[in-house]
């Protein structure tokens, strides 16, 4: 096991070290602390920073709190409200958000697919309120090696309901390491597009680490 994620952390700071001048590299580190309050309601708190690679400065950090209840074997629903900073040349913007959101999960010739669709209202202290649409598709890989390590790959795409419409699209390589029955860890690389305030595209390519404990 520690081979396997020593290249692949190698490959994603690699990402990081060659990425041209015109990009921006990231790191984020994300932490979750869910608690099943019955078999199918679910409690979570999560929070994230998303850091300059090149010098460590935060560039936004958020903390949520939602709650998922799985109607069935394919079906899942929730909602949320999440508290965001996000950093401006000369100070922080704030940001407000409830959400809810829905999800679609199947397995297709051993592969574990889900279909996430969230709308938010975007709360902004320094810019118009709107609405936004959130779209994910991710899939799990069966388990390799005897420690069940799981690759996995993701979209996500951001969709503003003012004049910038669609302004950020993700794309996700990343392993489902430790996955235990009361702490997961994933190790991720992402590349990013997402529209600036000039309305050119920025690229960004980004490392990222994601913790989820369940105490019970």
């Amino acid at each position: 096991m520690n081979r396997i994620l020593t290249l692949f952390l190698c490959s994603c700071l690699a990402q990081l070290v060659v990425a041209q001048e015109d990009r921006k590299a990231e790191i984020w580190n994300q932490t979750s602390v869910s608690c099943n309050l019955t078999k199918k309601l679910q409690l979570s708190v999560t929070e994230k920073m998303q850091l300059n690679a090149r010098d460590g400065s935060v560039q936004l950090k958020f903390g949520d709190v939602s709650l998922r209840n799985k109607i069935n074997g394919w079906f899942s629903a929730g909602g949320g409200y999440r508290l965001l900073y996000i950093r401006k040349p000369d100070n922080w913007a704030v940001e407000k958000r409830p959400m809810i959101w829905g999800t679609l999960s199947k397995e297709i010739c051993q592969l574990s697919c889900s279909f996430t669709n969230r709308l938010e209202y975007r709360f902004l202290d320094q810019s118009a309120d709107h609405f936004r649409h959130y779209e994910k598709i991710n899939v799990d890989f069966p388990p390799v090696t005897p420690l069940q390590l799981r690759f996995y790959v993701a979209e996500e795409l951001f969709t503003r309901f003012n004049t910038d419409n669609f302004h950020i699209v993700r794309l996700y390589g990343g392993l489902n390491t430790v996955q235990r029955r009361h702490f997961r860890m994933q190790l991720y690389y992402v590349w990013q597009k997402q529209k600036n305030a000039l309305r050119h595209w920025d690229t960004y390519d980004i490392a990222g680490i994601n913790f989820n404990i369940i105490p019970f």
